[in-house]
Order: C-alpha cells, then sequence, then structure tokens
C-alpha cells in the first residue's frame, strides 16, 4: 500500500486494549488512563485520568505495617487523598496501588459514628456555629467540622 502498513480495525498490539473497536495503550498502578480497561493487572479502576487499584479487596495489604489496618468507610479503604484520616490513623501513600490510605489503628476513646447535628428547624441545613462555646444545646454541645457539611457544626459527639 505504497509504503504505508495498515493494522485491520479493531486489531491491536501486544501492549494495547481493544475499547470500542479503539486501541488505547494499557496502563498500570498510578499510569494514565481513559478507561478502566487499561489498567493493568485487571480489576484497576481509571479514576480522573489515573488507575487506581480497586481498594475492596479484604485480602490486600494497604498498609506496610503489619501490625496496622486501613481505617475504611462502608467496607471501602479510605482514600485520604479526598478525605482526612480519622484520629489514630496516618495518610501514607502506597506505591504498589498508587494510592493514599489511612493506616494505623482504631482509638478506643473516640467515637467513630457519626454524631446527631442540630439543624435550622424546619429544614435540612445543619446549624453553623463559629466558636468552641457557642453551641448551647444539651444534645449537640460540640462545634466540630464536618466534613460531610464543610462547615462547623453543633455536634452530639466530635465527628459529624
Amino acid at each position: 500500500m505504497r509504503g504505508f502498513c495498515c493494522k485491520p480495525y479493531g486489531v491491536c498490539g501486544a501492549n494495547e486494549v481493544s475499547i470500542a473497536n479503539m486501541c488505547f495503550t494499557k496502563s498500570y498502578i498510578g499510569g494514565s488512563c481513559f478507561h478502566s480497561t487499561q489498567c493493568q493487572p485487571s480489576g484497576g479502576e481509571c479514576r480522573n485520568n489515573v488507575c487506581v487499584a480497586n481498594v475492596q479487596s479484604d485480602t490486600a495489604s494497604f498498609c506496610l505495617n503489619p501490625s496496622q489496618q486501613p481505617e475504611r468507610i462502608n467496607g471501602i479503604v479510605k482514600n485520604c487523598a479526598y478525605t482526612p484520616c480519622s484520629p489514630g490513623y496516618k495518610c501514607l501513600f502506597n506505591q504498589a496501588y498508587g494510592q493514599y490510605f489511612c493506616c494505623g489503628q482504631s482509638d478506643s476513646g473516640y467515637d467513630y459514628n457519626y454524631g446527631k447535628i442540630r439543624m435550622y428547624p424546619g429544614t435540612l441545613q445543619p446549624l453553623q456555629c463559629f466558636a468552641k462555646d457557642q453551641c448551647l444545646w444539651v444534645d449537640t454541645p460540640n462545634c466540630v467540622y464536618s466534613y460531610r457539611y464543610r462547615q462547623y457544626v453543633c455536634c452530639s459527639t466530635f465527628n459529624c
């Protein structure tokens, strides 16, 4: 063909994967991607154009120190690149997964359950507070920062 060599439509090379009859370069944990199928080993996910490991497995070692446990939310290992770690945990980078995980031990003196938040009457909006001693209600006496609401709120515990 006049010096040009073409491969058949949808047929990819050894370092590529076919997605919708288009070839994309395979990627690895921490590498760039457009589709989860590119992420190797299989089972990785493409999030924000970066291959990350699927972190729902119970058998994987997320924390490099074997005496530490990963912090989980609803069974999924917490990624501290987006959410801060709870007391007793530190944010550590795991090279194998290309992600940040909260690793450590739970603090028996800390209530990890979300507390009750004081809401504006008749709304679903939390009552915002600005000083530690501003929450004068018996059931919600703590003015704490809530990562869920992205503001200080009156709360029954120190975790809202």
